[in-house]
């Protein structure tokens, strides 16, 4: 650390030794009449020294926190409230059911352009949107699924897909007839819970300005969360 040697005027004869201006916090200002000199050393950020070192007046008056992890407990989101883990667990079971076995085309694009293989527009496919949420102990997830299908003059193929993805949205094994769906924590894919559906509505047959026709079934998921 340096210092700089002045004469002491409050005592002729002798030396008073004060810091270097570099080794004094900016802004600090010291010397005759407490404003002789001012200090120019700007003291680091707390995140911009390493986790527990400490630093400052007395080398105690601040603690470094870069690198620190930061323990958030209580406030992290139980596997069972995150939306993300309802929508992907959603995802997996339409992709897992209406796609690979059912073999209709899925596509989380929220227009109605069908998707594509190799440029080439599928006649048919199932559009899957997610709406708002609402989570609580008791909570719901809405959910759009528009059926369409292209060169389908008197809609028979829209009228097999609706079948089709009613089929799996619905538990005729069930009192009720509500599906229940698997709640997974997508980061291990373990079950953490499941889903029920409940059918809100279903729309009668659309068409759009290019001719593909389609329906609509609104629905709402809902499952016990811990919030």
């Amino acid at each position: 650390m340096g210092y700089s040697v002045f004469p002491n005027r409050s005592f002729p004869g002798q030396e008073a030794t004060l810091p270097a201006i570099g080794n004094v916090e900016a802004g600090v200002q010291y010397g005759i009449g407490g404003d002789e000199f001012t200090g120019v050393f700007v003291v680091p950020l707390i995140e911009d020294v390493e986790a527990d070192v400490q630093y400052g007046a007395n080398g105690t008056e601040f603690t470094g926190t870069l690198g620190a992890v930061i323990e958030l407990g209580d406030v992290r989101l139980d596997q069972t409230a995150k939306i993300y883990n309802v929508q992907k667990s959603f995802k997996r079971y339409i992709i897992d059911n209406v796609n690979r076995i059912e073999n209709i085309r899925v596509s989380f694009d929220k227009d109605l352009s069908p998707p594509q293989k190799q440029g080439v527009a599928y006649d048919s496919w199932l559009s899957v949107n997610f709406g708002s949420s609402l989570p609580d102990t008791v909570a719901i997830q809405m959910v759009r699924l528009v059926c369409c299908a292209r060169k389908d003059t008197e809609a028979d193929d829209l009228s097999q897909m609706v079948d089709v993805v009613m089929g799996y949205l619905t538990d005729i094994t069930q009192t009720n007839k509500e599906r229940r769906i698997p709640l997974y924590n997508i980061s291990t894919w373990a079950i953490v819970g499941s889903m029920l559906v409940f059918i809100d509505s279903e729309s009668g047959i659309q068409e759009s300005t290019d001719g593909t026709k389609f329906k609509i079934i609104n629905l709402t998921l809902k499952w016990g969360a811990k919030v």
